[in-house]
């Protein structure tokens, strides 16, 4: 009895030995697999810390290389677009020129639909110096195309002047404008209340003609159109000049003297019609 009971008690022992054994192994096996995960995330973590610092640089590069494209792409569209802007500022400005020399090609145009009387040449001014401004200026015609000294030259509004020198290929114009000593003047009418008045251009001031000499006292009004007279012979009669913008009387209330606004801008000719007899 006894002898059994020592038996139970040695199965006892070892039972709680397995028992314990097998609960110390689960542990360890368990403690071994927490340590390998940790190891393993660890690991993990320095792999991809390591990748990202490796590849920041590369980074850093490729957005600095676009950057920089992106800069160099702007300053060329920027360029770019100063050219086009360059290049449509000359346009604009040539067709400008184009639009006013077809507005004065226009005018001499109707300039010779009216003159059907006289032979026309058309010029070119080539010429123009600052010393003789208000003098004379150079055309490109000459006797070589059928002009000859003395014949008046027009502008698509009015009178300018005669030719004074002609050679081959340009002829020199006399100005209506030119106060020299030795210039030629001319000979005008004035066309007031159906009433002629003859008079001379004898000064140019300050953009206006000064008309004295006047043939008769009469009514001239601001307004009336102002013409030569083709007295002489040598300019012809009804050439328009302009209109008389403003009357200056004496002491006793006669008229003296007589300012006429040009009808053209003789500061500005780049066109001319040459008039000669059929």
């Amino acid at each position: 009895m006894k002898k059994d009971f020592s038996k139970k008690v040695v199965i006892i022992i070892l039972g709680l030995i397995i028992c314990l054994g097998l609960m110390t192994f689960s542990v360890v096996i368990h403690n071994r697999k927490n340590k390998s995960l940790l190891i393993q995330r660890d690991s993990t973590n320095f792999v991809t810390d390591t990748t990202k610092l490796l590849n920041y640089p590369a980074s850093f590069f490729k957005k600095t290389s676009t950057s920089i494209s992106q800069l160099f792409s702007t300053y060329s569209e920027n360029k770019q677009l100063k050219k086009s802007m360059y290049n449509f500022l000359i346009i604009k400005n040539e067709n400008e020129v184009l639009k006013n020399e077809n507005k004065q090609l226009r005018k001499e145009l109707k300039l010779n639909d009216g003159l059907t009387s006289y032979v026309r040449y058309n010029a070119n001014v080539i010429a123009r110096t600052p010393s003789t401004w208000q003098q004379q200026l150079i055309i490109d015609k000459g006797y070589k195309n059928g002009v000859v000294k003395n014949m008046p030259v027009m502008s698509q509004n009015g009178l300018v002047g005669r030719v004074m020198e002609v050679n081959g290929n340009n002829s020199k114009v006399e100005l209506i404008t030119d106060n020299s000593a030795g210039a030629n003047k001319f000979s005008v009418q004035i066309n007031s209340n159906n009433s002629v008045v003859n008079g001379i251009i004898n000064n140019y001031s300050d953009g206006y003609f000064i008309i004295n000499q006047l043939s008769k006292n009469s009514n001239i009004n601001v307004g009336d159109s102002v013409l030569t007279n083709g007295l002489g012979g040598v300019t012809p009669k009804g050439l328009y000049i302009g209109k008389v913008y403003k009357i200056v009387k004496n002491k006793y209330d006669l008229s003296e003297k007589l300012y006429v606004k040009p009808a053209e801008d003789l500061n500005n000719i780049d066109f001319v019609t040459v008039l000669g007899k059929k």
